[in-house]
């Protein structure tokens, strides 16, 4: 099985199930543990606001920023266009590319 390369980490790419929206939880682990979900479902405490098909809502903030920023520079997700501004963040909805596809556990 293939891994994803980051900060010289090889990390497993896996989905854990759908969201409430139906788009996939996809986490990455190392040998021993998660290291970070990439993804979420996003909802503003009254509604969800589903991904489309073969997206995701990628993590963009916080401690999630630098490993967005790779996983959209190394072209494993393209930014659809589609963003939802919220109080302190903005969802941003990213297709899965054919690269990560190939690298996703299931």
């Amino acid at each position: 099985m293939k891994n994803l390369e980051y900060k010289n980490m090889l990390l497993q790419v896996i989905n854990m199930g759908a969201f409430e929206d139906g788009s996939p939880c996809i986490e990455l682990h190392d040998q021993f543990e998660p290291y970070a979900r990439i993804s979420f479902c996003a909802h503003d405490g009254k509604n969800v606001f589903p991904a489309s098909a073969g997206c995701i809502w990628l993590k963009d903030w916080s401690e999630n920023k630098d490993l967005a920023e790779f996983l959209i520079q190394e072209n494993y997700v393209e930014f659809t266009g589609k963003q939802i501004p919220q109080q302190f963040v903005v969802y941003k909805e990213f297709r899965i590319t054919d690269k990560l596809k190939e690298l996703i556990k299931e």
